[in-house]
């Protein structure tokens, strides 16, 4: 559900490389995310293990016990009316790591029918907007940007 950029491989060489970079943390992936609620911190970090939530198998949840290391740091960019506009870095990439890790501390990402239910934004407002890595046969380090049209519009909506 997340909107933005992605990276596709047009070979298997390509392929590895690319997936070398994200095991050594080497890519760099940053979102933009609305968020319920205000902030009071400018930027801060989460590091929360995650794993299956074992009440119901299709999220993912904070898990001491068998969750894998999750890091998510994160940059107040605005606060909204009801809501916090958030710049997150990953230096780790677990499923639906962002959403887990804002809704555990209280800020469920908003129109997020997983980890919000109450949310009444008709989608997910989380966008995948920069992604640097390295070439893998160039070696050249690229850094692609983008912000779509239905995010712009939904922060000006919340804004």
């Amino acid at each position: 559900d997340t909107s933005g950029l992605i990276l596709v491989c047009k070979n298997d060489f390509s392929h590895k490389a690319l997936a070398k970079q994200l095991e050594e943390h080497s890519i760099t992936r940053r979102y933009h995310a609305i968020c319920s609620g205000r902030l009071k911190e400018e930027q801060g970090t989460v590091s929360a293990p995650i794993g299956r939530d074992e009440k119901n198998r299709k999220q993912q949840a904070i898990n001491y016990k068998h969750g894998k290391e999750a890091i998510t740091h994160y940059r107040l960019l605005e606060n909204l009316q009801n809501a916090s506009l958030l710049e997150c870095r990953l230096e780790t990439g677990r499923t639906h790591q962002i959403r887990v890790h804002l809704s555990h501390h209280n800020f469920p990402i908003l129109g997020d029918p997983l980890y919000n239910s109450k949310s009444k934004t008709s989608r997910l407002m989380l966008h995948a907007f920069r992604l640097s890595f390295t070439h893998p046969l160039t070696l050249e380090k690229l850094s692609f940007t983008t912000l779509s049209d239905t995010f712009e519009k939904e922060l000006k909506k919340n804004g």
